[in-house]
């Protein structure tokens, strides 16, 4: 993941790699932290729906929706409701492939 990253967009500065507990609360923390370190963030990667639902939920308690993009893999309703909720219906992009 880091190799294409670094390889693709060359532009683009990771901050960050985090492994978090498995838990909601653990994303939540893992990002609320990330955007009080690095306030001019951008982007995050979640790589499971847990830990994107955490993180979901930092970037919406932080009133960032607009700054800070989320990127999931997997999903579920409640994740695609909350991501709704904090970017708007038109906002959001879920893919099945």
């Amino acid at each position: 993941f880091k190799e294409q990253l670094a390889a693709k967009y060359p532009g683009l500065k990771l901050v960050a790699d985090k492994v978090s507990d498995g838990t909601a609360n653990g994303g939540l923390n893992i990002t609320t932290d990330l955007m009080t370190a690095f306030p001019n963030l951008r982007g995050i990667f979640a790589s499971n729906l847990i830990q994107a639902q955490g993180a979901i939920q930092a970037i919406a308690e932080s009133k960032a929706q607009d700054k800070v993009k989320l990127v999931g893999f997997d999903s579920d309703d409640k994740l695609v409701n909350a991501l709704i909720k904090a970017k708007g219906k038109d906002q959001i992009t879920v893919s099945a492939t």
